[in-house]
């Protein structure tokens, strides 16, 4: 990437392809003054190797984005470490639902009022994972929000999408991992 310097205190940058259109979206930990701040999602354009600022999000102490697909719908999903993590359903600004659609002009787009919050403190990251029967979130901690230095567990939320792209989560597993501080897949 051409931008070396794109925003201050993000801690890890999530990518996602849509409709052959390249998406990032950072997680922003600290904007310098505290950890209450915005993530921000940004198209990269090929052509000229440019990002550009899409939509910012409030996140809180944000340590990590994901996006992941069910019933031809896209999620996105932060794990922030100072407040609730978050499932976001992504949209394309011409209001379509399917994100694989073919329409490549069209942009991407975190839809924030029907946010699903996900009660878990001090989340340090966060990876999906699809069964043939289920879908599910793994949230791991570090310590818990109030900064006092004890562990907290990490959280396996099984998922629930509707048809029509409501979501549910529910906790089915509290796993004391105790000072997990990232998750790859």
């Amino acid at each position: 990437l051409r931008n070396r310097y794109i925003a201050a205190g993000v801690s890890h940058y999530s990518h996602v392809e849509v409709r052959g259109q390249h998406y990032l979206m950072g997680a922003t930990a600290w904007d310098g003054q505290g950890p209450n701040t915005t993530s921000g999602l940004y198209h990269f354009n090929e052509s000229s190797g440019q990002l550009k600022l899409l939509q910012e999000i409030d996140t809180y102490g944000a340590r990590k984005w994901i996006f992941f697909r069910s019933n031809e719908s896209l999620f996105a999903a932060v794990a922030n470490y100072h407040g609730s993590s978050m499932i976001y359903r992504c949209f394309t600004s011409d209001g379509l639902g399917d994100v694989d659609g073919q329409q490549a002009s069209a942009s991407l787009t975190l839809e924030t009022g029907s946010a699903l919050h996900l009660n878990v403190t001090g989340a340090s990251s966060i990876i999906h994972l699809a069964t043939k029967n289920a879908q599910y979130l793994l949230v791991s901690t570090f310590f818990e929000g109030d900064g006092g230095g004890r562990a907290s567990p990490s959280v396996l939320y099984r998922i629930t999408i509707a048809v029509h792209g409501l979501i549910a989560a529910q906790a089915v597993q509290q796993l004391a991992v105790g000072y997990a501080s990232d998750l790859t897949d």
